[in-house]
């Protein structure tokens, strides 16, 4: 599985800040490949809770059926989807740093096919990028609004 992770610190208090990261719907506004989020069921967030994530990549948007594979409410969050081609991986870390908290996405992503498992490694450096990205754009929302 190809991996990254990207850490950002927000002028924001944990609880401010997790019910955004928290928020599905949210997703498309900082989240650069998120078409939409949703759950699968209704009822209380917890671990095993079906998600639907439509990823955007470039004029295609992709499918994928998941699950919320961990979840503690003002921690963490962390998601497993899936579609024919690929397996990826979505992990939302907090923690409160005094007044500010400090937010780390890891993300993985793992090809299913020979020639996708050949080639992973080259997307590496785009799958960085993008996570950063990403949460610049979360600190952003959170505190520019």
């Amino acid at each position: 599985m190809v991996r990254c992770e990207a850490e950002v610190q927000i002028a924001k208090p944990v609880a401010d800040v997790f019910a955004v990261v928290d928020d599905e719907s949210k997703f498309p506004l900082w989240m650069g490949l998120c078409a939409d989020c949703s759950r699968g069921s209704s009822g209380a967030k917890a671990t095993g809770m079906p998600l639907h994530f439509s990823q955007r990549q470039g004029d295609t948007v992709g499918e994928l059926d998941g699950e919320l594979t961990a979840y503690e409410p003002g921690k963490l969050i962390a998601m497993k989807f899936e579609d024919a081609s690929s397996e990826v991986i979505i992990e939302l870390s907090l923690d409160a740093k005094g007044e500010a908290t400090s937010v780390k996405l890891g993300s993985g992503m793992q090809p299913k096919s020979f020639f996708g498992k050949l080639t992973a490694g080259f997307g590496k450096g785009g799958m960085q990028k993008q996570a950063e990205k990403d949460l610049g754009k979360l600190k952003k929302l959170l505190e520019q609004g």
